[in-house]
């Protein structure tokens, strides 16, 4: 992921509360390291793309942390609603 990336998350953002006038949470879903096996990814935000998100109160998801979300939902271990406060609280890198 590049910084441009999220730079693009936040000008949605800003676009939706200059359209709408409502201030909404931007969340960027994303697949850094997509090529390598899971347990061999390293760090997925690069320190500029985190330092940015937070400047900008952005959350970013990893699809892989999203995918356990929803099995730990489907499975009865979480609450969704624990994972959706969470995510809508994050700013920066969503923690592992």
């Amino acid at each position: 992921m590049k910084k441009d990336d999220v730079r693009q998350a936040e000008e949605w953002v800003t676009r939706w509360y200059d359209k709408k006038g409502e201030v909404v949470k931007g969340i960027l879903f994303g697949n850094p390291n997509r090529l390598s096996p899971p347990k061999e990814r390293p760090s997925p935000w690069p320190k500029e793309v985190a330092d940015f998100a937070v400047a900008k109160r952005l959350a970013l998801v990893t699809t892989m942390q999203l995918f356990q979300a929803i099995v730990q939902s489907q499975t009865g271990a979480t609450n969704p609603q624990q994972f959706l406060d969470a995510m809508f609280s994050t700013e920066g890198p969503f923690p592992a």
